[in-house]
């Protein structure tokens, strides 16, 4: 060991030398914390994103839908016409 750590830890006693250890523990904790901290910040933004592009297809994809079924009710609109019509002709 350094002379002059030792210096340094010699009148801290066991308990300072013990504490001094858990404060250092715990910062790197903190700061491992932080960084996983800041990485589901990220993921949330990634996701959030993504939903947002989901939300936008199911809408392009529920407008298409709603158009075909008026062009579908339109046909058969006309169909039923066209079958009234001819029943009367006939």
């Amino acid at each position: 060991m350094e002379p002059d750590l030792l210096k340094w830890w010699a009148p801290l006693g066991v308990g300072g030398v013990l504490a001094a250890m858990m404060f250092l523990f715990y910062r790197q904790d903190r700061l491992a914390c932080k960084d996983r901290e800041k990485m589901v910040v990220e993921a949330l933004e990634h996701v959030a994103t993504a939903q947002q592009a989901v939300a936008s297809n199911v809408l392009e994809v529920s407008h298409t839908v709603q158009n075909a079924m008026e062009r579908q009710g339109a046909d058969m609109r006309m169909l039923v016409q066209h079958l009234m019509t001819r029943k009367e002709n006939d």
